[in-house]
């Protein structure tokens, strides 16, 4: 992959490119008509994973290319950010709404929804409860970001998600954001492609 890009010729055959599924649910539309517009001989070999995933087969060389959140394996790939994610908690209308600030206390009667531990939505979760004096944390787990964000419109549970995904809910006030006291760091957004490996000797 370093090596076509470097190289003056336009990039053609196949390129193997991955995507987390919050970046597919949020611009992956705008990212193929890029690519067609300024590569319109390549073929693009699509993969939807989390940013674990993805970063695995960019190393194993499975993957060309890879859009990813908070890539963690940096010194195996060279990483070019892009942009920025806000995250927050977020609640549909049909779910019994809280007032004020959202704390652990305020969660304590509702159901709470988030991605798989090795998600940094649910990383992120965890460590919130934590510095926000959280004892125990309940929640219920999906490994779909796509059936995540429906089910919070949807009013079934609250969630720490990107708004980017709920961005029409939220302009039409079916979602709401929630304040909080710590808001959550950003996702990183970043393209990635692997190093290349230089052989011993």
């Amino acid at each position: 992959m370093e090596a076509r890009l470097r190289s003056g010729d336009p990039l053609q055959g196949t390129l193997r490119v991955g995507t987390s599924e919050m970046i597919a649910m949020a611009i992956l539309p705008q990212i193929m008509s890029l690519l067609g517009d300024l590569y319109p001989r390549i073929e693009v070999e699509l993969t939807v994973a989390n940013s674990f995933v993805l970063e695995e087969d960019l190393v194993s060389g499975k993957l060309d290319v890879a859009f990813l959140t908070n890539p963690s394996n940096q010194t195996l790939m060279h990483i070019e950010p892009l942009s920025r994610a806000p995250i927050a908690w977020v609640s549909g209308r049909g779910l019994k709404q809280t007032a004020g600030v959202m704390s652990p206390r305020t969660l304590a009667d509702l159901p709470v929804l988030c991605m798989p531990k090795h998600s940094p939505l649910h990383r992120l979760m965890a460590q919130w409860w934590e510095q926000e004096g959280g004892v125990d944390l309940y929640l219920s787990t999906c490994n779909s970001l796509a059936m995540l964000a429906r089910m919070v419109a949807a009013g079934l549970g609250a969630s720490v998600l990107p708004t980017c995904v709920l961005r029409e809910e939220i302009q039409q006030g079916t979602v709401t954001i929630h304040k909080q006291l710590r808001p959550f760091t950003h996702l990183s957004i970043c393209a990635a492609y692997p190093k290349k490996q230089t052989s011993a000797g």
